[in-house]
């Protein structure tokens, strides 16, 4: 009897706490892991990409903080300086959907907690205050689009008129470019660009002043390269920006390009509108066909204004946006609109 009431005393205690620590099994859910650390800047990366792109960047701006946002902090609207506040702890993320667009658009602000991982997605449609202080993880670059609408406002101050511009389809390469077709002057890019061209005299044949401009890819910069010449990739350029010769230029070509700055000795007569691409003029009197390739203004020289009968004349198609492929006929008599064309007298 002593011994029973001395075990029930003494050691049952002893007993019940082995069952409780080592004879015994916490359950944990697994779908509620407890978190033993906080969550780090590369693993919130891989909570945005997963979790709120779907794996999905391309064609997307992603920037972010490098320094959490302390309880409390807040991010605040460029637009009209909403302020966002973080709960906990967080990562700061900033997504733009549309890069290409430059004002008000649909962006994300994205708050990854650094206790557990939670997300919290803002939708938005303005940079952050902070944007200078975040740093890009991914970007494929500005589009064509968007580097032709940087060239048209800070190169062209929104300025076409008489002017051909025009682009290369395709990027140039870091470490490639373009050269001067006439002295093989190479203007390598530094980065990956796009290429613009601008010929600020359309009339003009030969040297002349033009420009060669760079976008670069990666942040919008762009180069001007004076120069007096086309370049090597000029057959692949295509036209973006031009309204074509009007009838004053069409003139100054004529005179400059064709008659050496001088009417002296001849007589020159222009139709006041311009022929359709397609349109026919033919000689009056055996009715051979000249056909326009493109919209033109049309001259017609007589270079022996004093002679009655058939003579040396000239017909001239001077092609209102392809001034480089604009064509002259010799010829022997007027054309058959010659009631239509009036005397140009410069």
């Amino acid at each position: 009897m002593q011994l029973r009431k001395i075990i029930n005393t003494i050691l049952f205690p002893f007993v019940m706490l082995w069952f409780l620590f080592f004879g015994c099994s916490i359950s944990v859910d697994p779908s509620n892991p407890v978190k033993t650390r906080e969550i780090d800047l590369e693993t919130a990366e891989g909570i945005v990409l997963q979790d709120v792109l779907n794996n999905q960047v391309e064609g997307r701006l992603i920037m972010e903080l490098t320094t959490p946002i302390k309880t409390g902090g807040v991010i605040i609207s460029g637009l009209d300086s909403v302020e966002y506040q973080a709960k906990r702890d967080a990562w700061f993320f900033f997504i733009d959907i549309h890069p290409d667009i430059i004002y008000a658009k649909p962006v994300q602000y994205v708050f990854v907690y650094c206790d557990n991982g939670e997300v919290e997605i803002i939708d938005e449609l303005w940079w952050p205050t902070i944007m200078p202080n975040l740093k890009r993880i991914f970007w494929d670059g500005i589009s064509l689009d968007r580097a032709r609408r940087i060239l048209l406002h800070n190169v062209l101050d929104y300025d076409t008129l008489d002017r051909i511009v025009m682009e290369l389809p395709y990027e140039i390469e870091a470490g490639t470019g373009v050269w001067n077709d006439f002295d093989s002057t190479l203007y390598e890019a530094d980065r990956d660009a796009w290429f613009f061209f601008i010929d600020d005299f359309p009339g003009w044949v030969y040297t002349k002043p033009v420009k060669y401009v760079y976008v670069y890819r990666d942040n919008g910069e762009y180069e001007i390269i004076g120069e007096s010449w086309w370049p090597n990739v000029f057959g692949e350029l295509k036209r973006i920006f031009w309204e074509g010769m009007d009838i004053v230029q069409a003139e100054k070509k004529l005179l400059g390009d064709y008659l050496n700055g001088t009417l002296e000795g001849k007589k020159v007569y222009e139709l006041p509108v311009k022929i359709p691409a397609g349109g026919v003029v033919r000689n009056a009197l055996n009715q051979k066909e000249y056909v326009a390739k493109h919209d033109a203004w049309f001259f017609f020289v007589d270079d022996t204004p004093n002679a009655i009968y058939a003579k040396p004349v000239r017909y001239f198609f001077l092609y209102c946006k392809h001034p480089r492929e604009s064509e002259v006929f010799d010829e022997t008599w007027w054309p058959d609109n010659r009631d239509e064309l009036i005397e140009f007298i410069p």
